[in-house]
């Protein structure tokens, strides 16, 4: 999706200096609250099925590249705009965990399904 829309801003000869990820139709940064207002109507509308605000699309974008993606912290605190890395870990430290839980697990079904495998094949060779 971003190569699209890359090519798309080149191809218009359009610029984008601040690095918006959302921008007004003559390339203004749109306010949050207006971000806000969308979301709503799309919410009545019966487009979505939760109310979400502007914020709350940060913290869902946040949660998704850290779990199940595993994406690395450096990345994910970047375009926060943290004080600092210890900011963005204090914040989303459970998803991390959450994240480990569920490789752990992983890692233990592997470990269970392998051991199985192993005890049909000695017991085939015996």
């Amino acid at each position: 999706m971003a190569k699209i829309v890359n090519a798309y801003i080149q191809k218009k000869n359009y610029t984008n200096p601040q690095n918006f990820v959302v921008y007004s139709r003559y390339r203004w940064a749109i306010s949050p609250t207006r971000v806000n207002t969308a979301l709503h109507e799309i919410y009545d509308e019966h487009i979505i099925s939760k109310r979400i605000t502007f914020h709350g699309l940060r913290h869902t974008h946040t949660n998704y590249l850290i779990n199940p993606n595993e994406v690395s912290f450096p990345y994910i605190s970047r375009p926060l705009e943290h004080a600092n890395t210890v900011v963005t870990l204090k914040i989303y430290s459970h998803l991390f965990k959450s994240a480990q839980q569920e490789e752990a697990q992983k890692q233990l079904t592997r470990l269970i399904i392998w051991t199985k495998k192993t005890r049909k094949s000695l017991k085939s060779v015996a």
